[in-house]
């Protein structure tokens, strides 16, 4: 099993929030020009940070809101309107799932949630993933919380009067086990990844109607493999129905690679290093990635990881050349306009 050391290429500016607040990125992608992508962030005490892909913050939104994870699709229809959608779950007096509309040209969001929908869990909601089913193109969420309880929702643009909303429904929820906050969906094969954070890797069934028991989840990583906690999820995917799925250890303060599909064989380490101008990344949280090509900076795609400790500043996001992880995807130059957008509304990765 192969073990890489990369560096990071850049860094985002600190968010604004002391010690444990930078937690979760998520990436959305330009659909015609790649440069244009951008990163969201969370800061689990005040809002979410929008960045270039050179790590300038270009946007603070949801300023009082604390989201903890974050997770974006594309493609939700309003009325004659198409948005791309960002969910966010929020914690502290406002607990519960926030809905962004994000521009679909620009990928900028609203400056506050279009919905912020109450979550009966069990405990403070934590992970969160989105889910565009490609069979109909419906959204689902699912969110997690401290006690190992994941629940999924369906959500719908609905018209109430002259007005068109969101309306969120719970349509599904289950025990995992004990706590959970990395959550990743596979979207063409319909698989829910689960970091159990100390009790391994799981893949569920993410169709609503799926019972979702011990019994039928499969186990892609034993108890006591790694050091705990498990976090933070991404998929890579090849468009061929292949690609990997990345792992952060925060306990070993190292990521892991996994085959995106069955047997999900572990083929990688990933332990980053300092370079002459950035320091070290350290107890990752969440993390996103793609192995679309991003140039200039990131022309194999990209990493990016929440960096636990950030010295003499608050804590940010770190970036990497996805070829400093996995190496090469089939995606070797960038597709055009029409590609892009198909391959795009598909997957998100």
């Amino acid at each position: 099993m192969e073990l890489v050391h990369p560096e990071p290429r850049a860094e985002t500016a600190p968010v604004a929030s002391a010690d444990d607040a930078a937690d979760d990125p998520a990436l959305w992608l330009h659909p015609t020009e790649p440069a244009r992508s951008l990163i969201l962030g969370t800061d689990k005490k005040d809002g979410l940070y929008v960045y270039a892909l050179d790590g300038r913050q270009l946007a603070h939104v949801g300023a009082g809101l604390a989201p903890n994870n974050v997770d974006l699709r594309y493609g939700f229809a309003m009325g004659a309107q198409v948005f791309d959608l960002a969910v966010c779950t929020v914690r502290g007096r406002e607990r519960g799932l926030a809905v962004w509309l994000l521009d679909a040209a620009t990928g900028l969001p609203e400056p506050e949630p279009r919905v912020v929908h109450p979550l009966f869990l069990d405990d403070e909601p934590y992970g969160v993933a989105l889910w565009k089913r490609p069979s109909d193109g419906a959204f689902f969420a699912f969110a997690s919380d401290k006690r190992g309880r994941v629940a999924q929702f369906a959500l719908r643009a609905t018209r109430e009067a002259s007005q068109i909303a969101i309306t969120v429904e719970e349509v599904r929820r289950f025990e995992v086990g004990s706590q959970v906050e990395g959550l990743v969906v596979d979207d063409e094969h319909g698989w829910l990844f689960v970091a159990e954070e100390t009790g391994g890797l799981w893949r569920y069934d993410a169709q609503p109607f799926h019972a979702a028991t011990h019994a039928d989840r499969v186990e892609l990583l034993a108890r006591g493999a790694f050091t705990p906690d498990l976090e933070g999820l991404a998929l890579l995917c090849d468009g061929a129905g292949g690609g990997y799925l990345l792992v952060s250890l925060q306990g070993e303060n190292r990521y892991a690679l996994f085959e995106r599909v069955a047997p999900h064989r572990l083929v990688r380490e990933i332990d980053p290093v300092a370079s002459r101008a950035i320091d070290d990344v350290e107890e990752t949280d969440g993390l996103d990635a793609t192995a679309w090509p991003l140039p200039p900076l990131f022309p194999h795609g990209i990493v990016v990881v929440q960096d636990g400790e950030n010295p003499g500043a608050t804590q940010n996001f770190k970036l990497f050349g996805w070829e400093q992880f996995g190496g090469s995807l089939p995606f070797g130059s960038a597709p055009s306009p029409r590609e892009a957008r198909w391959r795009r509304a598909l997957v998100r990765c």
